[in-house]
């Protein structure tokens, strides 16, 4: 029958073509079907990873119909993605999933291509980015004052040890036991263990993480009032950082307290007859034992005050009064000593105190003693309302140091010109003054460094609020502007990447900024939650050499830099 044997033939060619299939499926990566391979994917080490050891075998999963790999390994991501076996990146076929490179170098950012081949092509690979690990930290002892150092330049100068050339910000933990503002946050050796952890307090509790974010140790502060954490310092003399505590007002008196980190106490001092609005908070440890502690009162007007405390004993050696104190810049001047300076905020409460009040702007110098150098006003060089940042700082590196004064106004309580201006360190003399803008706004955070490279320093600082949009500008070390770019609040300054350039950290809403010098983008995260950052440091926590980022928001979020 004619019909059978056809019906016979096809059973044959379909069985055939099914057996066909079958080995086809059974050979998986081995085989080949006339088309060339998948892409391959899931690397490891895992792109972007870092801490990379030098041993490194890497590996990835196999692609469907390989028959073999090319390896592409380099230090520059363009030259790797455009090499082919005429490279110097090409470092041959293998014919199985895994490669282990030699001659790796420590501190490194490596870039690497796996390309699967068959008899009937090559299908090019994505490429993928390792650091490898530093084997030393930066050197960073740590965020230890609320400026990085007494003079609040917000400069951390320990740069991260390992290159990076394109990279992005990545989250590494996030603390949530709070998440209700943002509490004051320090970095350093707390315990004696030769590594950083991380300090903050919230809700009266003190909490001590590692750099991995685990909690390590807690205590409750004492009373009910809010407590921050100010400064790291050794009161003690043991060889181990200690945490100073500021303080609200609690029944008429504030109280400065210094705990180690198992919450025992080692020294307190109080002041009593302060005002229902005051707090008080320690600035700085002079060597000595002398603690620098600033006191500020709103409608109260008590106390307002620069003071000095025996940290041994808690007997203040001395107290300046101020109509209106602001931040507190000290500085040991090299040939000079100890100088104090403090920014003004004209409130308008009535507040007065040694040759000031807060109805004008001042700019006033104390010795570490408690004496006065010199009380600057501003009626003839400048607006005698709005607010006042003062620094002292040495912008052109000549060792001759000055006093930086950011003058800021609103358009809606203090209009006017917002001013830069730089004074005599021992005369208050003006000896240069620049207009920035009108009615920036009142509220600045500046950071200093050498951000070109020239061996000078230039001012990047954010100026906003009271009905005046929040911007970050960028002044040259003779004050001259120079450009800006719209962000909330400069943190810090520091050589983020390790290309021996210092970038701007900065926030914008729930955004964290790293700009350059020419204020270009370079990397930004946002951590959601339509929550405001509030405050922002950087150290090098793990020890890594990778200068980490820790930023309030909804709750206190760790970041790190990753190639990309």
């Amino acid at each position: 029958d004619m019909r059978l044997k056809e019906f016979s033939l096809l059973m044959v060619l379909l069985l055939a073509a099914g057996a066909g299939c079958s080995r086809g499926g059974h050979e998986g990566g081995g085989g080949t079907t006339g088309q060339p391979p998948t892409q391959v994917d899931n690397p490891s080490p895992p792109d972007g990873a870092v801490n990379v050891p030098l041993n490194i075998t890497m590996s990835w999963d196999a692609a469907a119909a390989a028959t073999g790999y090319d390896v592409y390994l380099g230090v520059d991501r363009l030259a790797v993605e455009g090499a082919t076996h005429s490279s110097p990146e090409y470092v041959g076929r293998v014919a199985t999933t895994s490669y282990a490179p030699s001659g790796l170098q420590a501190g490194t950012v490596y870039y690497w291509r796996v390309d699967a081949v068959n008899s009937a092509g090559v299908t090019k690979g994505p490429v993928w980015a390792f650091a490898t690990a530093a084997g030393s930290s930066t050197g960073d002892a740590g965020w230890l004052l609320g400026g990085y150092d007494s003079a609040g330049t917000m400069f951390n100068p320990h740069s991260t040890v390992v290159r990076f050339g394109s990279y992005e910000l990545r989250e590494e933990w996030v603390e949530t036991w709070f998440t209700g503002g943002a509490p004051s946050t320090r970095t350093g050796d707390v315990d004696g263990d030769g590594e950083q952890e991380v300090v903050y307090c919230a809700d009266r509790s003190v909490r001590i993480l590692s750099g991995d974010g685990v909690l390590e140790s807690a205590f409750t502060l004492p009373g009910n009032v809010d407590h921050w954490v100010s400064l790291l310092a050794d009161a003690d003399n043991d060889g181990d950082l200690d945490i100073f505590i500021s303080s609200r007002v609690e029944n008429g008196s504030l109280t400065t307290y210094i705990y180690d980190h198992q919450g025992h106490l080692i020294q307190s001092f109080t002041r009593s007859n302060a005002g229902y609005d005051s707090s008080v908070s320690p600035v700085c440890l002079l060597p000595g034992g002398k603690l620098i502690v600033s006191y500020w009162a709103g409608y109260s007007l008590k106390p307002r005050a620069i003071a000095c405390h025996d940290v041994s004993s808690g007997k203040e050696l001395w107290s300046y009064d101020l109509g209106a104190p602001a931040n507190v810049s000290v500085v040991d001047v090299p040939g000079v000593g100890w100088r104090i300076v403090t920014g003004w905020s004209t409130v308008h409460n009535g507040g007065t105190g040694n040759r000031t009040t807060d109805g004008d702007l001042y700019t006033v110098v104390l010795d570490e003693n408690g004496t006065r150098i010199f009380t600057q006003t501003y009626s003839s060089n400048g607006s005698t309302d709005g607010n006042t940042h003062a620094l002292i700082v040495d912008l052109q590196g000549t060792g001759v140091y000055q006093v930086l004064v950011i003058e800021t106004h609103d358009p809606t309580y203090y209009p006017g010109i917002s001013q830069a201006h730089l004074l005599n360190l021992q005369t208050g003399a003006f000896e240069r003054t620049v207009d920035i803008a009108t009615n920036t706004g009142r509220h600045v955070s500046p950071a200093v460094a050498d951000f070109d490279g020239d061996g000078k320093k230039e001012v990047a600082f954010v100026a906003g609020g009271d009905g005046a949009a929040y911007k970050l500008y960028l002044l040259d070390d003779d004050l001259t502007f120079l450009r800006s770019c719209d962000a909330d609040r400069v943190w810090g300054a520091v050589d983020i990447d390790g290309d021996n350039q210092i970038e701007i950290i900065a926030t914008k809403a729930d955004e964290v900024l790293i700009y350059d010098w020419s204020l270009n983008l370079e990397a930004s995260f946002s951590f959601g939650g339509g929550q405001k950052a509030w405050s922002l440091i950087v150290s090098d926590i793990n020890g890594d050499g990778l200068n980490e980022i820790l930023v309030w928001g909804n709750g206190l979020h760790c970041l790190s830099i990753a190639p990309k």
